[in-house]
């Protein structure tokens, strides 16, 4: 779960099991916090390949524009399988 400076929820990632979480959380920093709960209110989502290990994952998003900008630029392993769409 991710959240901008003032602690809302503007994306979330359902990552395969909380190891997986844990390394994306050790490099994403102070924003990223692995959580067993998912966050309501979502409206948009994508999906990703995290290669390696080639795992797939959603990506749920606060918003349509939220989730384009956050996928524009992908990081480096990551791909967009399934663009935005609303929820």
């Amino acid at each position: 779960m991710y959240r901008d400076t003032s602690g809302n929820v503007i994306r979330q990632f359902d990552y395969p099991d909380d190891a997986f979480c844990r390394r994306v959380e050790g490099i994403a920093g102070r924003g990223a916090r692995c959580q067993a709960t998912p966050a309501a209110g979502f409206g948009a989502q994508a999906t990703l390949r995290y290669s390696p290990p080639g795992v797939l994952v959603q990506g749920h998003y606060a918003d349509i524009a939220r989730c384009r900008a956050d996928t524009s630029t992908m990081s480096a392993g990551v791909e967009l399988i399934n663009a935005c769409a609303a929820k």
